[in-house]
């Protein structure tokens, strides 16, 4: 039975252990066109797996297995000239220990070199025998450049360099606060910039044949520039935007192939699907357009976990592994960087962040990050926001919602002591007897909203942070029994909310609408108010008893009066 491939980034592994492999192998000759190719993604793209796609494509020494390897693939079936033919070079800058102080750090940046060299030199020993030449040299880039002339005057095989994470570390640095750390090893003759002069000049002779890196964020780069201009940004690209992450029609194909060899329900399909398009979807790279992408590697936890539970919808949909990235509004926001201003837009009123698609194209060095103006951009290739149209950013998913969430919580109130709350408990231990949304929301509302947050946040915000809100307490403790939604698509519009019962659970799909008006202008709520409230939500139900024709539905309309009360309207 196939296995999934979930956290692995060994290609040789995965091939050999018959696990499912989503084939993008048809984008390898894209990157020919570039001797130095850049990519860039968030957390858990699966940008090491790529990184050793392309080591096993071009290593000479694995040419006596290059067909076992991508037989079944799409560039096996049509080869590049290229393939198997270089001395392939894997660095991993995550090795680097970003904690340490700065001369440490040059320690540990050239035993993380020190390590890959040792594999490459045991790999290539035929060419380079025993590596002393290479190995007596008495730092990384010093061997580098060793290691480029020897490839040079004794007519080796050209090299292969990949690096994979080139940021990891210097990202750490700015997350930490330690600017001038990061500047010192960006903006003069450090090691790291010297690392980076000895790889251009070895590109520029053709010792290095090619060369792809990946990351998260263009800083470091940006900031070496005058020191490797060589590089070629492919993030963005039509060709290439696709390469990592999946579309929905491999998730589709996936998500049939897992269902055929499991014999799971094929009734499960739709709801597997759904939860995985609500949940790990909406990543839009580039503002000219394409495909949306699903986060890979989140999807093939939330598969693995289908498997584990024999066919049982995971209880858990949102993979807390991407909320590092998180750090980051934390460090704005020490630096008063209109984090509040951010929070507010996109958690308090569910709106769209204008930006400037060209902003993207533009070198983006340290100083930009850290500045208003592109506030939005760094946010977009973190994955906290990604492109709604060619005009605005947006959250991508709920797994992104719920995160911000969470951090906004964190910031404006005592979360975790609040819904601890035994009211909680009895509260919850109640509703699974009764199944009642209404007075589930109404302790909510009165034990934790009135309570902890502060009455001028009312005047802010719209029917999008309450439903928000109400999304992460019922992810937190109805996920094991409710499939939770909010913003969901129907033909008739988009809905607030909605819950939709685990199989076996003996429960409605339950539909809420949320509305609100402020304090000053409750006189609006009239009977007309309300109707049209209710006649939005009824258009709802219909097309989700149409898509789930089996599950009982109900609806509820909550108008939110300021901070004052709330009414109900059950359907």
């Amino acid at each position: 039975m196939k296995k999934i491939p979930y956290a692995l980034a060994n290609f040789e592994v995965l091939k050999q252990g018959d696990y499912y492999f989503v084939d993008k192998t048809q984008y390898i000759p894209v990157l020919e066109n570039n001797v130095c190719s850049i990519f860039l993604r968030p957390r858990r793209f699966g940008k090491s797996l790529w990184c050793s796609i392309l080591e096993c494509y071009y290593d000479i020494s694995r040419a006596s297995v290059f067909h076992r390897l991508f037989a079944e693939t799409s560039i096996g079936r049509s080869p590049t000239p290229s393939h198997s033919s270089n001395l392939v070079l894997k660095l991993n800058f995550s090795t680097v220990k970003a904690s340490l102080k700065l001369e440490e750090l040059e320690d540990s940046f050239d035993r993380s070199f020190a390590n890959a060299l040792d594999e490459f030199l045991f790999r290539y020993q035929t060419f380079f025998g025993d590596g002393h030449r290479i190995r007596e040299q008495p730092n990384a880039t010093e061997r580098m450049k060793k290691l480029i002339s020897m490839i040079t005057t004794e007519s080796l095989p050209r090299l292969y360099l990949i690096v994979d994470e080139y940021d990891n570390f210097t990202n750490q640095l700015l997350a930490s606060m330690r600017e001038a750390d990061y500047k010192t090893l960006t903006t003069s003759d450090s090691f790291l910039r010297t690392f980076f002069k000895a790889i251009k000049a070895g590109c520029e002779d053709g010792a290095i044949h090619r060369m792809f890196m990946t990351g998260v964020l263009p800083i470091t780069i940006d900031d070496l520039t005058s020191g490797f201009n060589i590089g070629k940004n492919v993030s963005f690209r039509p060709e290439s935007v696709s390469m990592l992450g999946f579309t929905e029609d491999e998730v589709v194909k996936y998500v049939d192939a897992v269902f055929a060899d499991y014999g799971f329900d094929n009734s499960l399909r739709r709801r597997v699907l759904s939860d995985m398009k609500a949940y790990y979807d909406g990543y839009l790279f580039s503002p000219d357009g394409g495909e949306h992408l699903y986060n890979s590697t989140i999807c093939n936890g939330y598969l693995q976990e289908l498997i584990n539970n024999g066919g049982k919808l995971p209880a858990r949909t949102i993979d807390t592994n991407v909320k590092p990235d998180i750090a980051w509004l934390a460090v704005m926001e020490r630096k008063g960087r209109y984090v509040e201003e951010f929070l507010q837009q996109i958690i308090g009123r569910n709106e769209a962040v204008p930006v400037s698609a060209d902003k993207v194209y533009e070198q983006m060095s340290a100083g930009k990050f850290f500045s208003a103006d592109y506030f939005a951009i760094c946010l977009y290739y973190l994955g906290l926001l990604t492109f709604k149209d060619e005009f605005s950013l947006g959250v991508p998913n709920l797994s992104v919602s719920r995160i911000l969430l969470d951090y906004y919580q964190e910031v404006h109130s005592a979360k975790s002591s609040a819904l601890s709350s035994a009211i909680f408990s009895t509260a919850l231990r109640d509703f699974i007897h009764t199944r009642d949304w209404k007075a589930l929301f109404g302790v909510y509302w009165e034990n934790y909203i009135r309570r902890v947050f502060p009455a001028k946040l009312f005047a802010y915000v719209n029917e999008a942070f309450f439903q928000t809100l109400f999304f992460g307490f019922c992810i937190d403790r109805l996920s094991n029994r409710y499939s939770i939604r909010i913003e969901e698509n129907h033909f008739s519009g988009t809905s607030d909310f909605l819950a939709i019962p685990m199989p076996g659970e003996n429960a409605k799909i339950c539909l809420m609408e949320f509305k609100y008006v402020s304090k000053k202008k409750v006189s609006s709520v009239t009977e007309t108010f309300v109707n049209k409230a209710k006649a939005q939500a009824r258009d709802y139900l219909n097309d989700i008893s149409l898509r789930y024709p089996n599950l009982p539905v109900e609806g509820l309309v909550v108008i939110i009066k300021g901070n004052t009360g709330v009414e109900y309207h059950q359907l």
